[in-house]
């Protein structure tokens, strides 16, 4: 039988609501909680996890964040400080958009071949929003013409 991501995980939601609701329903914390009330509460937590965003290491690269150049070297030294500092309150956090990386693909790479777990924040906006903010940040290493940014938001279904 074929099916779709959009299937699978709405099977898989169905799935763990029904799931979250029976372990709720064997909580029932009526005099406090106990052992066997915290354990369900914890289960509920992990199927609750599993239903959301993907594991930071899979995280989608965004468009927007494929405009710019990979640099193999960039990341190897960001990895190098990541094992011997983790990663420091001096490395900005990896930005989403959309569930995908808008800002910090090279430092979510080194991450991964650190082994250490990043910060992210959740950028709030829309697509152009998001182009504009990306190119802020990215500014030093890519000019863009505002007849590029047009061509880059048409390309993405925004213009």
């Amino acid at each position: 039988m074929f099916t779709t991501q959009k299937n699978d995980r709405k099977e898989r939601e169905r799935y763990a609501r029904q799931r979250a609701r029976r372990l709720l329903g064997e909580a029932k914390p009526a005099h406090g909680w106990g052992l066997n009330q915290l354990l369900a509460a914890y289960k509920v937590g992990q199927v609750l996890n599993a239903l959301g965003a993907p594991r930071w290491w899979d995280l989608e690269i965004h468009e927007i964040d494929l405009l710019f150049p990979w640099d193999e070297d960039a990341v190897d030294m960001i990895a190098d400080d990541m094992r011997r500092n983790g990663y420091g309150e001096n490395c900005p956090p990896i930005v989403l958009f959309e569930s995908k990386v808008l800002d910090g693909k090279l430092r979510l790479e080194a991450a991964r071949r650190a082994q250490v777990t990043p910060r992210f924040e959740i950028f709030d906006g829309e697509a152009e929003a998001a182009l504009e903010y990306a190119i802020r940040l990215n500014g030093r290493r890519q000019n863009f013409t505002e007849r590029q940014r047009t061509a880059i938001l048409v390309e993405m279904g925004v213009r």
